[in-house]
């Protein structure tokens, strides 16, 4: 094994303070959609790809909110790094608040345009149809 100096151990085991929720909160994204496939494939495999076709924009919204709230770690680790603690919890306000708002915002969008974008993509008759309910629900 590595021996790492009291410093390095110190920075890193601070590293996993920070990383563990975001590792726990990928790993849940990956299960649901997993989840949600063997669930929905066991059903019918018709179901399977209406929900793999309203999947597909919902994880482009998803993963662009979760790219975008990164900043609420990197100011996180910024003022810990920093020294000011207290300054923290206003980060953690401010990501709530924005967050809740993008999930408004993206919720409505794809409620209202996502079944129309799956119809103007030229997809085999029924497809469109079938998956916009699904959309609708992922939003």
């Amino acid at each position: 094994m590595i021996a790492l100096s009291p410093q390095t151990r110190s920075a890193f085991r601070d590293l996993l303070n920070l990383a563990w929720p975001v590792i726990l909160a990928r790993i849940g994204i990956m299960t649901m959609g997993l989840t949600d496939a063997i669930v929905v494939g066991n059903f019918s495999s018709k179901e399977l790809a209406f929900h793999s076709l309203a999947w597909a924009p919902t994880s482009i919204v998803v993963t662009t909110a979760v790219g975008l709230m990164l900043g609420v770690q990197v100011m996180t680790a910024r003022m810990l790094g920093e020294g000011r603690r207290h300054a923290v919890g206003s980060v953690l306000r401010r990501g709530l608040t924005y967050s809740l708002q993008m999930g408004v915002v993206s919720m409505i969008a794809l409620i209202a345009i996502g079944p129309w974008g799956l119809g103007k993509l030229g997809l085999e008759d029924g497809l469109a149809e079938g998956a916009g309910p699904a959309l609708v629900v992922f939003a």
